[in-house]
């Protein structure tokens, strides 16, 4: 068995998990990127795409999840022509529109192969501690690098942005594809609510793979860092709170009125957070 490859580490306190966002902040330039951070609510799930748990837990073969995802992407293209404004829709004389169309279905909640990450610690630690109050949360961490290295190493015509480059027959569309390849993408056009989120992916060239245990296999290879933050359910409304105080909210990462609803039941329950935790204290007089 082998043993993974993940530095796991419990954050403490706020002034400890600010060290890791010093370590990103000295290590990037402005307009490069090395880490990409997810922040998830429960610490004990795994870097799973929505379209793999579908395909696990139904026991799909290879074959057959690239043809549930096939049926997937034409069914939401058939119908998204209509809803979509002119300019985000991918251009159809594209070789290989898959990775657009992908993206596009996965900002509105379709399975997909892709994993969301962000390149700020600060938006993937709200998405840590905003909810979950009962469980632990966590942000995944990795440099990019060594996975890009690795890519380049097993299909050697990628490159960071590999999968758009690829042809009319890609790799991520063959069964036989290595299932210790991952890919990092970064979407050509976005949203703005993936603006605000700073939004990055990670997809598998194989549509049934975990990626943690493709991330394991990589780093098993080359040194780079890859970890994971454990956030203790304890510290989540006071991390919420300075998140909140530096504007990496709601309102802030879904811009638009959804976003400022979210926005209104944050503040309600960080409010309740902080009578509860000054209870008895004398309230500021109010004009």
């Amino acid at each position: 068995m082998s043993t993974s490859r993940l530095n796991v580490e419990e954050i403490a306190s706020w002034d400890h998990l600010m060290k890791f966002e010093t370590m990103a902040a000295t290590t990037t330039s402005p307009s490069s990127t090395v880490f990409y951070f997810r922040g998830q609510s429960r610490e004990r799930w795994s870097l799973v795409p929505s379209l793999t748990r579908i395909a696990v837990s139904a026991r799909l073969t290879a074959e057959q999840a690239l043809s549930l995802e096939f049926a997937l992407f034409k069914k939401f293209q058939a119908e998204a022509y209509r809803l979509l404004p002119p300019a985000m829709i991918p251009d159809t004389a594209a070789r290989v529109n898959w990775l657009d169309w992908w993206t596009i279905m996965q900002h509105h909640g379709a399975p997909t192969r892709f994993l969301d990450w962000t390149t700020s610690l600060l938006v993937a630690t709200y998405f840590a501690v905003a909810q979950g109050p009962d469980d632990d949360g966590a942000v995944w961490i990795f440099n990019i690098w060594p996975v890009v290295r690795q890519m380049e190493k097993l299909h050697p015509e990628a490159s960071l942005h590999g999968p758009k480059n690829m042809g009319p027959d890609p790799l991520f569309r063959r069964p036989s594809a290595p299932p210790s390849l991952i890919y990092v993408y970064q979407p050509d056009r976005m949203t703005d609510r993936m603006a605000a989120q700073q939004t990055v992916f990670t997809m598998s060239a194989l549509p049934l793979t975990d990626h943690h245990t493709v991330l394991d296999t990589v780093f098993s290879q080359r040194p780079g860092y890859y970890g994971k933050l454990r956030i203790r359910k304890d510290l989540k409304e006071e991390i919420l709170i300075r998140l909140h105080r530096m504007n990496v909210t709601a309102r802030s990462l879904f811009p638009g009125l959804d976003g400022l609803g979210r926005s209104m039941a944050e503040l309600a329950c960080l409010e309740s957070y902080y009578h509860r935790k000054n209870q008895g204290l004398p309230r500021e007089p109010t004009e």
